[in-house]
């Protein structure tokens, strides 16, 4: 869906939800863990950074998974392969997104999610690091 980068003021559509590539803002959410959805702009330029976001419906997902998903963020936070955890309204527990790559988990499956990180982490298309 391409890269480039526009205003944050443009209405932006994607073909996947939630978004792994496209036209972005030129601000990217920072490395971390959210507990208030990030604007999609913002995570679609993380992800062109390399990230890996890992999204998390706060209905659904268990307290101890939470605290999972708290530790990738807080051992992953470079700028070129950081993981990012916002919350997100979702049929699925959890949603890990890299560039142009999803991995859907209707429940939390760790060794599932550690191998996504690792395949992807850091690959993202503008300065990949790994």
């Amino acid at each position: 869906m391409g890269r480039e980068h526009v205003a944050t003021v443009t209405v932006l559509s994607y073909k996947t939800d939630p978004p792994t590539s496209g036209r972005h803002y030129a601000t990217a959410t920072a490395p971390g863990f959210y507990t208030e959805p990030q604007p999609d702009g913002e995570v679609v330029h993380g992800l062109e950074h390399g990230y890996v976001v890992i999204y998390y419906d706060p209905e659904k997902t268990p307290a101890g998974v939470l605290e999972s998903l708290k530790g990738y963020t807080e051992k992953y936070r470079g700028d070129w392969d950081g993981v990012v955890a916002p919350p997100r309204e979702q049929p699925e527990e959890v949603v890990l997104t890299a560039w142009r790559q999803m991995l859907r988990l209707e429940t939390w499956d760790q060794a599932r999610a550690e191998l996504f990180i690792d395949a992807f982490r850091g690959r993202g298309p503008e300065n990949p690091v790994r």
